[in-house]
């Protein structure tokens, strides 16, 4: 709400990602932009979007990647002095202390290929970068597919 009222655009609206309340059919693309990571249920998630994107339409993400270089960094970020050190790092683990207190990020690091194959039921990954510490993807709505299902 916070965000929403700063904002101060009529279109831009507090929201459930599995019940956006939008019309079916009504966008050409939807970016999820460290969104997945912070919900429990990518399969109802998944849905809503696929629901409310036309035929074709595109599915662009940005989600923290599992790699070597993510662990090192959560590794320093939450198991050394460094935060009381270096106020970069600081901030890094009082945002990141909230989202590993929900349980949801450290489910999101073990469970990306759940989200991959829940992903797949209803979209065509077009491509999927890699980067160091996140996953950044564009996905297309299937043709024909049916609704993915919510896990």
């Amino acid at each position: 709400p916070y965000c929403v009222e700063k904002c101060g655009l009529p279109e831009v609206r507090v929201g459930s990602i599995t019940q956006t309340g939008l019309p079916d059919a009504s966008f050409d693309a939807v970016l999820a932009h460290n969104v997945f990571h912070h919900i429990p249920d990518y399969g109802a998630a998944l849905q809503e979007l696929f629901r409310i994107l036309r035929p074709k339409g595109l599915l662009c993400f940005i989600e923290p990647r599992n790699s070597t270089w993510r662990r090192v960094m959560d590794y320093l970020t939450f198991s050394t002095p460094l935060p009381r050190w270096v106020p970069s790092v600081r901030l890094r683990y009082e945002v990141m202390e909230q989202e590993r207190a929900t349980g949801l990020y450290p489910q999101w690091l073990r469970s990306q290929k759940k989200f991959f194959s829940l992903l797949e039921k209803g979209f065509q990954v077009l491509w999927l970068k890699k980067e160091f510490l996140f996953l950044v993807g564009k996905a297309e709505k299937r043709e024909g597919a049916s609704l993915c299902s919510p896990s």
